[in-house]
């Protein structure tokens, strides 16, 4: 194991309470594609025109258009090292939240304990109604579907349970996730650069004696507070870390 390996090694042996906050570089390893990138979710479309409230309450088919063929992306990836490292974690009793900007669910599919994972951009494996509050599985999509929307009981387009631009993050979410980095013992930031906000600033919440570590391929706006930085493969020194805890190549 490398020396920053052995260094986080030591953070998580002496912590007690571990929150990881997670990003996009976690998920990127098992084949899903980020938003920014090139070939990414975006491609050649411009979020602002596609995936806005205001886009979904005006232009419905558009917006689902573009939408629908991203709902099944648990279905279609795997968790990788990344995930199943967390998983580990709370296997160990150490894991105390993951606060993740994804909302694929592969942190669920991974092993990690679903009270435990706190989704501020909300999740594709479900459906809303902003009209009357009912919630849906994905699963049901087909089958809520009337000329090319889903509908709701109530009468109303469902939209997926994510968070569009121009929509507050759930309070209820924030809230949890707040109250969790302000008790851990360690914060692990994952395969994020933390430039998104108002979910870039949560790192902030964390006490003053809390540890902090990185694990990205790239620099993070946290960088300069962190006491390792992990660079390069995300899944690949989670895997050493997994092994390092006991849990098998």
């Amino acid at each position: 194991m490398r020396g920053e390996e052995a260094r986080l090694l030591e953070l998580i042996e002496g912590a007690g309470k571990v929150v990881a906050l997670t990003g996009a570089g976690v998920s990127t390893a098992s084949g899903i594609p980020d938003f920014r990138s090139a070939g990414g979710v975006w491609g050649d479309e411009n979020p602002m025109e596609v995936a806005t409230l205001t886009v979904f309450r005006d232009y419905p088919e558009r917006f689902w258009a573009f939408y629908r063929e991203r709902l099944d992306v648990a279905d279609r990836f795997e968790p990788n090292p990344g995930h199943t490292f967390l998983a580990h974690l709370g296997a160990l009793g150490k894991l105390s939240a993951v606060v993740t900007q994804n909302i694929d669910g592969l942190h669920q599919a991974g092993g990690v304990d679903p009270s435990l994972v706190h989704e501020v951009h909300g999740s594709v494996r479900e459906l809303e109604c902003l009209d009357c509050g009912e919630r849906f599985p994905r699963a049901q999509l087909e089958e809520l579907t009337v000329d090319a929307l889903p509908v709701c009981p109530c009468g109303a387009v469902l939209k997926p349970a994510v968070v569009l631009f121009e929509e507050m993050l759930p309070e209820i979410q924030v809230e949890r996730s707040t109250a969790a980095i302000a008790d851990c013992d360690l914060l692990l930031l994952i395969g994020s650069s933390m430039v998104v906000h108002p979910a870039a600033g949560l790192p902030g919440y964390r006490s003053s004696d809390a540890g902090l570590a990185v694990i990205n391929n790239e620099p993070t706006s946290w960088g300069s507070e962190a006491d390792v930085w992990l660079d390069g493969d995300i899944a690949g020194h989670c895997a050493a870390l997994s092994v390092a805890l006991g849990f098998g190549p």
